[in-house]
């Protein structure tokens, strides 16, 4: 598996595509709370950017992780991998990455999360 090949499997392990919106909908919801209660706090904002950013991701990873026994099996419906995978494929049931190294990728993100 070629370098380019391996990015894309981790692009589609995490869905990166969609990275963008969950910082936007964390901090959405931050800001509301902000305005409701006449208060505001940069370090809150960044900490909910962070934990909208990678715990998110992580709960992604941790849903492939869980999920690599069921998807294995062949569904003959593509159509959500293909709207949630931008290389439109599964990445452990495929082989693109090990079962190890998505834990791996799932602990990174959880510890860059709460930090």
């Amino acid at each position: 598996m070629t370098m380019k090949e391996k990015i894309q499997a981790y692009i589609d392990l995490t869905r990166a595509h969609f990275a963008p919106v969950w910082p936007l909908l964390f901090c959405s919801g931050l800001m509301l709370a902000f305005k409701n209660y006449d208060y505001f706090s940069w370090g809150l904002l960044i900490l909910a950017v962070f934990i909208g950013l990678f715990g998110f991701e992580a709960g992604l990873v941790l849903n492939d992780i869980i999920d690599h026994n069921i998807d294995n099996l062949d569904t003959n419906d593509d159509r959500l991998t293909k709207y949630w995978r931008p290389f439109k494929a599964r990445p452990i049931p495929s082989g693109r990455i090990s079962l190890k190294e998505a834990i791996g990728v799932f602990v990174v993100l959880v510890l860059v999360s709460i930090v």
